[in-house]
C-alpha cells in the first residue's frame, strides 16, 4: 500500500541488468553511515553521477556522455541552435526606452508593412527610388527573422516548462484520488472483516 501512497514510480527495466558485484554490497552501507553522521552535506554534487562508483556493479557499460555537438546521417547536431549575429550595417538596435525584443519585433512589423505599402504606392505612381525601398523592406525583414530565430529556443523552453507543470498538476491530482480510495478501500476491509467477525460470534452463540 505504501508503494501505491508513495506517488513515486518503479525503476525502469533496464535496472534489472545490473547488480553489485561480490564483496562490495556494503560499500554505499558505510558511506551512508559516514554522511549521516557527517552536518557537512554538498547538495551541489547530491546528483551528479560518479563513474567511479560504477566499478562496483556488474552489467553493461555505462553510455557515454552526450557532448555539445554529434553528427547525424553526416550532419552536425548542436545542443543550441546558433543564432548569427547581424552585422552593424543590417542590425536596428533595441530601443533604450523598451528593450523587449517582443515590442521591438512588433514596432519593426509595423514600419515592415508601411515599407511594403510604400513600396507598392511607388510602383503604382511610377515615382520614388525602388532600390531604397527594396532594401528598407530587406533590412526590416532580415531583423525580424533574427528576432524570431531568437526567441525560438526561449518559446520552447516556456513551452517545455509549462507541459512539465500541467503533467505534475494532473500526477498530483491523481496521487491524491488514488489516496482516497485506497483509505476507502482499507476502511471497507476493516468493516467487512469486524463484520465477519461478528457474524462468527453469533453463529458460535447460537450453536452454543
Amino acid at each position: 500500500m505504501e508503494e501505491f501512497m508513495s506517488g513515486y514510480p518503479p525503476p525502469p527495466f533496464f535496472y534489472r541488468n545490473y547488480s553489485f558485484k561480490e564483496g562490495v554490497s556494503n560499500y554505499f552501507q558505510s558511506e551512508q553511515s559516514q554522511n549521516e553522521n557527517s552536518n557537512d552535506i554538498d547538495c551541489d554534487n547530491f546528483d551528479v553521477f560518479d563513474y567511479e562508483k560504477y566499478k562496483l556493479f556488474d552489467g553493461p557499460p555505462a553510455p557515454i556522455p552526450p557532448g555539445d555537438s554529434w553528427y547525424s546521417f553526416g550532419s552536425l547536431r548542436q545542443l543550441v541552435e546558433y543564432t548569427e549575429p547581424l552585422d552593424s550595417v543590417m542590425a536596428i538596435p533595441l530601443d533604450q526606452d523598451e528593450p523587449d525584443a517582443r515590442v521591438h519585433f512588433k514596432k519593426l512589423y509595423i514600419e515592415f508593412i508601411e515599407a511594403l505599402l510604400m513600396y507598392i504606392r511607388s510602383i503604382k505612381n511610377m515615382d520614388g527610388d525602388y532600390v531604397t525601398h527594396i532594401k528598407t523592406i530587406l533590412k526590416l525583414y532580415v531583423n525580424l527573422q533574427h528576432i524570431l530565430s531568437s526567441l525560438s529556443e526561449r518559446y520552447a523552453e516556456d513551452t517545455v516548462i509549462n507541459m512539465l507543470k500541467q503533467q505534475l498538476k494532473e500526477r498530483r491530482r491523481y496521487i491524491d484520488c488514488m489516496k482516497v480510495l485506497l483509505v476507502k478501500i482499507k476502511n471497507h476491509l476493516k468493516q467487512h472483516n469486524k463484520d465477519a467477525i461478528i457474524d462468527q460470534q453469533q453463529k458460535h452463540s447460537i450453536q452454543s
